[in-house]
């Protein structure tokens, strides 16, 4: 009798041992987050006054960081959906390219920060989600001025700020390392509406960005 009872309490305890060695995280919730890396940004200027009106893309490669909040929900065929939502600073991306014009003149652009919101959709292997995702972006700019190094330049202009908004796509992997701690790494592509200005002349501005970044999230 003893033995029939010691045999059930093995079975109970390799059932229940098997159940939580081969059950599939549940990525289902709410999350937190932090998220720093790379991002380069990339900003056509066209001056219509000068020859060429095109003058070289303003590009800047920087640290950016910031953070995030979203939520997903897993169905049971391992589908995920979920929606998420960031702010990235970018201290440091002013950058300037030559314009042609007189005095080796040049044109400053500084991005400042992006925001994001965008529908993610994926495929859960257990512990590992692999992503991609969609959605709208915008980006604050400064510091959008003519300058030289020429002191006998003379500039009586104003610099400038503007917002641009436009579409981000992109793919990312999150691994679950723990039951509610989340490594990512994420790549995005952002292309921006064009803004014209006034200075002496007409000058308009296309941005777009490319950003590596990687993260670490709280999941609820």
């Amino acid at each position: 009798m003893r033995f029939i009872t010691l045999q059930k309490l093995l079975l109970i305890a390799l059932l229940t041992l098997s159940s939580s060695v081969f059950s599939e995280y549940n990525w289902t919730g709410p999350y937190i987050g932090v998220t720093a890396g790379i991002n380069r940004v990339e900003t056509k200027d066209t001056i219509p006054l000068y020859t060429p009106s095109v003058i070289p893309d303003i590009t800047s490669t920087n640290f950016a960081g910031g953070f995030k909040a979203g939520y997903n929900y897993q169905f049971n065929s391992k589908f995920l959906l979920g929606v998420e939502g960031n702010v990235i600073f970018t201290p440091g991306s002013k950058s300037d390219s030559l314009t042609g014009g007189s005095n080796s003149e040049r044109y400053s652009v500084k991005q400042d920060r992006v925001f994001n919101v965008v529908a993610k959709a994926g495929y859960t292997f257990d512990k590992l989600l692999p992503y991609v995702k969609a959605g709208y972006s915008n980006t604050h700019l400064s510091d959008l001025d003519y300058f030289s190094l020429d002191p006998g330049y003379s500039d009586n202009t104003v610099a400038k700020k503007s917002n641009h908004s436009g579409y981000i796509l992109g793919a990312g992997l999150d691994y679950a390392f723990k039951e509610n701690i989340i490594l990512g790494f994420d790549y995005s592509y952002t292309n921006y509406n064009d803004k014209s200005f006034v200075y002496g002349g007409p000058n308009t501005l296309e941005p777009e960005t490319k950003s590596l970044l990687g993260s670490l999230s709280y999941k609820f």
